[in-house]
């Protein structure tokens, strides 16, 4: 399918488009193989009510690879100029896992584009690197530059590394389908996608949702999988006095990707969510 385009400075991002009405959004997770392919459950269900933006970040899926570290904060300007030339209003936002970071974020510092954030089983830590010191930048600089940080990543986009990975994310492993499989080997061993990959590995994209969720003024929904049990709920729920409220959805027969094993479920929640006045 041919995507649309949007240049920045960094490379180019490709986006799906389709639907009508108010605008919404979407981020998949990082990951090896990771693509706007993770929402085709929900693209569908959520094109009936909203215009759907389904993004493909920049290092993954269709959009550029350039040899360049990533961080939230990169992504998160990236898309705020998105919104701004793209949408041209405010929009909602769903994100999954790691891309969590980058929601909140604008939800942070650009509340006057966001209209309502939708978090999908954020990643949770328990160390964030939130600035990464020395140690965490020669990291990522040796491991994108030496044949360590390729066989690192080399393992993670086998087929292998992918299975591991859907295994660890999914209540149901027979959920895993061999073209879901074949569509992440494909994305993650196109050239330089490692980059965002290794980023994540030293912690550019590491957010303790706890304490950004606290000055997120927009309406914030939070889904996750009964089997991501513990949830921190009263730490996610606890917001600012001026922000606005907090919800926590818990989906039974889920882990990871609630939107993806419970893709009804998931998107009727949401639906309900976004379309609140």
């Amino acid at each position: 399918m041919a995507l649309h385009e949007y240049t920045t400075p960094s490379g180019v991002i490709a986006y799906d488009k389709r639907g009508m009405g108010d605008p919404l959004i979407l981020l998949h997770g990082i990951y090896a193989g990771a693509s706007y392919h993770e929402f085709e459950h929900n693209t569908h269900a959520l094109q009936q009510h909203f215009t759907v933006y389904a993004i493909d970040l920049l290092g993954f899926g269709q959009s550029d690879t350039p040899r360049i570290g990533h961080t939230a904060q990169m992504h998160q300007q990236l898309l705020r100029n998105f919104i701004h030339d793209q949408i041209k209003q405010r929009t909602h936002v769903v994100a999954s896992g790691m891309s969590c970071g980058i929601a909140v974020r604008l939800g942070v510092y650009e509340d006057d584009i966001i209209n309502r954030l939708v978090l999908l089983a954020p990643t949770q830590k328990s160390v964030y690197r939130e600035v990464p010191g020395i140690a965490d930048r020669l990291t990522q600089f040796l491991l994108g530059t030496l044949s360590a940080g390729f066989s690192v990543y080399e393992t993670a986009a086998s087929r292998a590394g992918i299975i591991d990975f859907l295994e660890m994310s999914f209540h149901d492993r027979s959920k895993i389908t061999r073209e879901q499989v074949k569509q992440m080997y494909v994305e993650a061993n196109e050239p330089h996608k490692m980059m965002p990959y290794i980023s994540a590995l030293c912690g550019y994209f590491d957010t303790d949702m706890a304490n950004w969720l606290k000055y997120v003024r927009a309406a914030t929904q939070i889904i996750v999988g009964a089997d991501l049990m513990p949830i921190p709920q009263h730490e996610w729920l606890h917001p600012a006095q001026w922000s606005q409220g907090k919800q926590l959805d818990v989906i039974e027969n889920a882990r990871a990707f609630p939107h993806v094993e419970q893709s009804t479920r998931a998107n009727g929640v949401m639906a309900a969510f976004l379309e609140r006045d």
